[in-house]
């Protein structure tokens, strides 16, 4: 299970407050937390660190997966109408979800044939 959030103050609490159900679906171990957009300018200096530990001390939410703002990247897609990774495959966003993807929910999921198959996953697919 996949628990997306907004890295600002207000989408931090939302994601708190929607972690906290979750918790009554699943096992804390079973989901995984990605923010994202994030940025300085929306959390003040180091926002990594600054989410991170209001992640932990608002939720008790533990290595959250943080994915930077990249607003170029973002408009990008959506003129063109593709997705951020076809519109700007070199996007430290599109990075950031390619390491959550690999490391979080392949490694967790996945059997150990198909986690060697992993690099794969990072281009495109035949029908995409």
């Amino acid at each position: 299970m996949v628990a997306v959030g907004s890295a600002d103050p207000i989408g931090l609490s939302r994601l708190v407050r929607a972690h906290v159900d979750l918790l009554e679906l699943a096992d804390a171990e079973r989901i995984r937390v990605i923010v994202n957009k994030v940025r300085a300018s929306a959390v003040g200096l180091n926002p990594g660190s600054q989410i991170a530990a209001s992640l932990l001390r608002f939720g008790g939410i533990r290595d959250a997966a943080l994915v930077p703002s990249d607003p170029v990247a973002y408009d990008a897609a959506l003129l063109t109408g593709r997705t951020v990774r076809e519109a700007a495959p070199r996007s430290p966003a599109v990075a950031a979800i390619a390491r959550f993807v690999s490391a979080e929910l392949v490694a967790a999921n996945v059997p150990e044939t198909a986690r060697k198959l992993r690099g794969r996953w990072s281009r495109p697919l035949a029908h995409a």
